[in-house]
């Protein structure tokens, strides 16, 4: 009987944590502004609908509670498909790759940290020395 009863409350918590309500990938921006949302209150199941179904199963727990206030803009369309957008938060700008994927804009993480790999190259080899 306790064992059913503390089931019955993980089950009501479950249900009561906060969901993302950002679900729009009709454009890079609000798809990565939906990434980052659902980051934001930690809906994983959202954070994995935002990104792309080859990244899907490996999408672990993505914290963005303390990011705080953010803007986002698009830093180059590459092709019809590819964009980048950039996050700002605060003197931070980071990459975020923008893959276009069954009619709708979804991120993809792996294109993500290369964008980043290759800002931090660039930011090293223009460097003084």
């Amino acid at each position: 009987m306790r064992q059913s009863i503390l089931a019955t409350c993980c089950l009501l918590l479950a249900a009561c944590a906060p969901k993302s309500h950002c679900h729009d990938y009709s454009s890079p921006e609000r798809a990565a502004r939906s990434f980052l949302e659902a980051g934001r209150v930690g809906d994983t199941d959202s954070v994995r609908q935002a990104v792309i179904a080859a990244e899907r199963d490996s999408v672990g727990h993505v914290d963005y509670q303390s990011i705080g206030e953010y803007s986002l803009t698009l830093d180059r369309l590459v092709d019809e498909r590819n964009a980048i957008v950039t996050l700002q938060t605060g003197p931070i700008r980071s990459p975020l790759a923008c893959i276009m994927e069954s009619g709708a804009w979804k991120v993809t993480i792996k294109g993500t940290l290369s964008c980043m790999q290759e800002q931090l190259q660039e930011q090293l080899a223009s460097a003084p020395r």
